[in-house]
């Protein structure tokens, strides 16, 4: 990207020192003025703010949240790099302040401008990954896209429908399931390919939830083992008592024979009970080990599925820049053609 001519302050180095001095309304006003859209060296200011944008949410976060409405107009773009560049410049601003871009979403994703649409629901994208989406309105509407003129569009409304779909999976399928019931069969194939990834987080969804399962049977083992060692001490305790007794009452023979007799008794059901907790212990270490069976065989499962959906999601994304270069070489043989016949 290029950069303003040197000597003399440059605008954006008085925004920027503005900011720095905490200044923070003169610094909405001359980044107004700034971009005001007439200037002649708009592009060149514009791509010179990309470049100072994260610099200027760190430290002057209320300035970006009073210019977004001026920032997201950007959109409107032709230039694919700048628009882009534009886009990912936003993305740790959707990540760290996501409130102060999504009340923009519906209103932009309605524009005609199929840019300005491809470049919001990148933002919500975004947004998704870090955040759960619950607007269902908002979902509807970015649902809406897969009908779009524009197949760009089309595609980047299933990323974005999948990167809601990570955190908030029953949500959208709900949102999904509604608006099939009187769609085409088009439409209905791209939803199931939203479906197909939602699938995917449930059944990670369902592993976490046995793991926790189990973590908890494992739990009360412990604390069951903790419990018999008590019971285990206490006995031992009380034998001592008994033995204590039994040597001051040596006397009367008859009376110790008794004693013996019932610490024998005694000891015997302790090793009965001790042998019954052993079994159970048995019984539930078994069981915990099937489980982890099953958890092992799953993940196996999970793990294919994940390489089937991410073999998916690269043809997708080679597909789409495919599509780009095709669009960008049209535009430079346009170019050469107008050049010929200016020539």
């Amino acid at each position: 990207m290029s950069n303003e001519i040197s000597g003399a302050p440059t605008a954006m180095e008085k925004i920027l020192e503005l900011i720095k001095e905490e200044k923070f309304q003169s610094a909405v006003e001359a980044i107004y003025e700034y971009l005001d859209e007439e200037h002649k060296d708009y592009i060149n200011r514009l791509e010179i703010l990309i470049e100072k944008l994260s610099h200027i949410a760190k430290k002057g976060a209320v300035v970006i949240r009073t210019i977004i409405p001026k920032l997201l107009k950007n959109l409107e773009i032709k230039d694919d790099v700048l628009r882009y560049a534009f886009v990912l410049a936003l993305k740790p601003i959707c990540e760290l302040e996501y409130e102060i871009i999504l009340p923009f979403a519906k209103e932009l994703l309605k524009s005609e401008n199929p840019n300005v649409k491809e470049g919001m629901l990148q933002l919500i994208n975004f947004i998704a990954n870090v955040y759960k989406i619950e607007d269902k309105d908002l979902i509807k509407l970015i649902l809406e896209k897969l009908s779009d003129e524009q197949e760009f569009v089309q595609t980047k409304a299933i990323q974005t429908l999948k990167s809601i779909g990570k955190n908030n999976p029953t949500n959208l399928e709900e949102v999904i399931l509604d608006a099939c019931k009187l769609a085409d069969d088009n439409f209905k194939e791209k939803c199931d390919n939203v479906l197909k990834s939602l699938t995917f987080v449930k059944d990670l969804e369902e592993k976490d939830i046995e793991k926790r399962e189990l973590a908890a049977k494992e739990k009360v083992l412990e604390e069951r083992e903790i419990e018999i060692k008590k019971e285990e001490l206490e006995f031992k305790e009380k034998e001592l008592e008994d033995k204590e007794k039994a040597l001051l009452d040596k006397v009367v023979d008859d009376e110790l024979e008794q004693k013996e007799k019932i610490l024998a008794d005694k000891e015997r059901e302790l090793k009965g009970k001790e042998l019954e907790l052993e079994e159970k212990s048995l019984e539930v270490k078994e069981e915990l080990l099937e489980k982890k069976k099953e958890l092992v065989e799953k993940e196996k499962e999970l793990s294919h599925a994940e390489l089937d959906l991410k073999e998916e999601e690269l043809k997708e994304k080679e597909h789409e820049v495919r599509e780009k270069e095709k669009q960008r070489i049209k535009k430079t043989l346009n170019k050469v053609e107008k050049k010929k016949k200016n020539n």
